[in-house]
């Protein structure tokens, strides 16, 4: 997860730093995005525990635990979208 986190951290410090990366030639992103990896990794501490949220190092949504069906909720909703159809 510090692979991550590290990655996180720099994607932050490129956004605040260079608001116009979109336009930036690809040699000059590859340049600052290596300079920028080189001093995180330096000044990173691999010995405290990353506090960054779950969703935020793998990039997905927020889901909410209300969100989420059981698994007989899914059956039925499953059977009950498909029984109208005809099944070959």
């Amino acid at each position: 997860m510090h692979e991550k986190n590290i990655k996180s951290i720099v994607k932050n410090q490129l956004k605040k730093k260079f608001p116009n990366w979109k336009r930036l030639p690809k040699k000059k992103k590859k340049a600052l995005a290596r300079q920028v990896s080189k001093e995180v990794v330096k000044n990173y501490s691999f010995a405290n525990e990353v506090t960054a949220p779950l969703n935020e190092l793998t990039g997905t949504p927020v889901i909410q635990e209300t969100e989420i069906m059981t698994l007989a909720e899914m059956e039925q909703f499953i059977y009950d979208h498909t029984r109208y159809i005809v099944q070959l």
